[in-house]
């Protein structure tokens, strides 16, 4: 079970993990939060390279709030993305955002 079922991990979990000196006081960041002014528009490297970290703390609706068709439109692939290299290894991931709807024929 997700403990953020329950538990508002802003304050739930921050509570122990300032006492334990394993977070900051300014709030939860895992070690890929840099603070830099310009990490929401460049945070996609660090998720590419090690998105375990990232589902640490965040849900897949943290994610598709910006990338999604029902989000804000950001395209989270970088210029380089394969799309037939990755569906042919993990068809799953893409049908996380690109479902087929048969109503639609999409």
């Amino acid at each position: 079970q997700n403990c953020s079922t329950c538990h508002r991990v802003e304050t739930f979990c921050l509570s122990c993990h300032q006492k334990s000196g394993i977070a900051n006081t300014g709030g939860v960041r895992g070690p890929a939060h840099t603070g830099q002014p310009l990490w929401l528009l460049q945070h996609g490297q660090a998720a590419r390279q090690g998105l375990t970290a990232c589902t640490a703390c965040h849900q897949q609706r943290d994610c598709l709030r910006c990338h999604s068709d029902l989000g804000l439109h950001v395209n989270p692939h970088g210029p380089n993305f394969n799309p037939e290299a990755m569906g042919s290894r993990n068809k799953q991931m893409c049908m996380v955002c690109h479902v087929t709807d048969p109503l639609i024929k999409k």
